[in-house]
C-alpha cells in the first residue's frame, strides 16, 4: 500500500556533514504521515522528483517542520537552504527503490547498481543462448 502525503510548508535545512553523501532525507515523524522511517519515497516539488530513503530527524534538529537534505537532493529539486516550500511525499515499491539506488549521491552505490544490472543482463543472455543450444 503506497501512502501519499502532501506537506504545505516545510523549511529546508542542510544535512549534517556526516550525511552529505547518504541516500536519504530526514523528516520528523509528525510530518511523514504514517510512512515509517527507512522506507523509500518519491519527493516531488515544482514538477521535479527525486527518489530516496526517508529517515526520522535526529535529536538536536533546530526546527520540527523542516526537511534535512544534502546539496545533491536540493539541487535536483531546485531548493535553497532556508527556503519554505510545499512537497509531496509518496511511498514507492521496488522499482522506486531501484531508481533511488541508481541515482544515489554516492558514486560507489551507483557503480555497484550498474555492475549488477550488467550482470543480470549477461546472465539473461547466457540463459537464452543455453536454451537455444539445447533445442537445436
Amino acid at each position: 500500500m503506497n501512502r501519499k502525503v502532501e506537506l504545505k510548508a516545510l523549511g529546508v535545512v542542510l544535512a549534517r556533514d556526516t550525511e552529505i553523501h547518504k541516500g536519504w532525507v530526514r523528516l520528523s515523524e509528525d510530518s511523514r504521515g504514517g510512512i515509517p522511517s527507512g522506507r523509500y519515497v518519491r519527493l516531488a516539488h515544482g514538477g521535479r522528483k527525486i527518489h530516496c530513503q526517508l529517515r526520522g530527524q535526529l535529536e538536536g534538529t533546530p526546527e520540527k517542520d523542516c526537511v534535512e537534505m544534502s546539496e545533491y537532493y536540493r539541487d535536483k529539486l531546485s531548493l535553497a537552504p532556508g527556503e519554505v516550500f510545499g512537497i509531496e511525499i509518496e511511498e514507492v515499491g521496488q522499482c522506486g527503490r531501484l531508481r533511488a539506488l541508481f541515482n544515489h549521491p554516492d558514486d560507489t552505490v551507483q557503480v555497484a547498481m550498474y555492475l549488477g544490472a550488467i550482470g543480470v543482463g549477461l546472465g539473461a543472455i547466457g540463459l537464452v543462448l543455453g536454451l537455444i543450444g539445447l533445442t537445436f
